[in-house]
């Protein structure tokens, strides 16, 4: 009887323990997710800025000098 016992609550420890492994996954795997997103997030603004900064040199180019 205390084998079973001893036996069971191996089970029950090892069924957490998976439980326990599979969360942790789905927390990397959000953290992953995430770190993504925001490498995609600065791209975009890296490329909004980048408009911005060509419709501004359209609309007022800059004037060159003449060095001499």
């Amino acid at each position: 009887m205390m084998a079973r016992a001893a036996s069971l609550t191996l089970a029950q420890l090892q069924a957490r323990r998976a439980a326990f492994d599979a969360i942790k996954a789905r927390r990397a795997l959000t953290r992953a997710e995430r770190l993504e997103a925001d490498r995609l997030d600065q791209r975009f603004y890296i490329r909004v800025w980048r408009a911005q900064q060509a419709e501004a040199e359209r609309q007022f180019p800059r004037k060159v000098q003449a060095h001499g």
